[in-house]
């Protein structure tokens, strides 16, 4: 795959399929008898805590964290401005996903679909599962890496534009999921790209953001991280990734547990 400078923004399984499907006029569709017949290889795991996890987890200490921002001025790409790839993870949900390789592969403008697998043989599946459905492989690359879930919206890494040159800003995933937490890590080294870690713990559903570098976040991202007061989480958003940051009530959690903005 050829990499642009220009830096556009990757979206995660929550949205990947929005802004692709918006302009893919031509794009195929699956039948739904042979997306019936797909099997997952595992269980999803839920979006939010499965059960044991809450148990398990223990609220990081990224105090010890150094403020690193990338140097100079960055722009964070908006939502739904035109992306250079996709990124998802199979394993679960497998016919969800197989429906929109399909259109995203198909469809015009063309783009990659990166897609992380856990093992050759997970591969050899899924790369036999989408091109029988009609995927155009040509557009799809396969990245071998352990991972623990499908939400790779909440885990995979942001992108940003620095300087003409694309780089990745890192958050610690809010769940007990290591596996997951080190993709972008796996990400900045098969890309060759600069990686900043932003010392938040957060679920990166609970974002959104715009063209003119507004970005949107409920008090999730305060109550995962107590010891930061909500003006020093806007400084590191403003410092990491160039957005003003409003931070606003989330939807009660009886209606959504996860208290994510993307879920509004």
């Amino acid at each position: 795959m050829t990499l642009k400078h220009r830096c556009h923004e990757w979206l995660w399984l929550a949205v990947a399929i929005a802004p692709v499907m918006g302009t893919a006029q031509t794009a195929r569709s699956v039948d739904p008898a042979y997306l019936a017949q797909i099997i997952d290889d595992e269980p999803t795991l839920p979006r939010g805590f499965a059960p044991g996890e809450r148990e398990a987890w223990a609220m990081p200490d990224l105090s010890r964290v150094p403020l690193s921002p990338p140097p100079r001025s960055v722009d964070a790409p908006a939502e739904y401005e035109k992306n250079d790839g996709l990124l998802i993870r199979w394993g679960s949900q497998n016919a969800v996903l197989t429906e929109m390789a399909v259109a995203i592969t198909t469809g015009d403008p063309e783009i990659e679909l990166f897609v992380v697998v856990s093992s050759s043989s997970q591969q050899s599946s899924a790369s036999s599962t989408l091109g029988g459905a009609g995927a155009d492989l040509s557009h799809i690359r396969f990245v071998q890496a352990p991972s623990n879930s499908v939400w790779m919206r909440d885990y995979g890494p942001r992108f940003i534009d620095h300087e003409g040159h694309r780089a990745i800003v890192d958050h610690t995933y809010n769940r007990n999921r290591p596996l997951d937490n080190a993709i972008p890590s796996v990400f900045a080294q098969l890309l060759a790209e600069n990686r900043y870690d932003i010392p938040l713990v957060h679920g990166g559903g609970n974002f959104h953001l715009f063209e003119d570098n507004s970005a949107y976040m409920t008090s999730l991202i305060v109550n995962e991280n107590p010891a930061l007061t909500p003006q020093q989480i806007r400084d590191y958003y403003l410092a990491y990734q160039g957005l003003e940051l409003t931070i606003t009530d989330p939807l009660p959690a009886s209606f959504d547990s996860t208290q994510h903005i993307d879920m509004w």
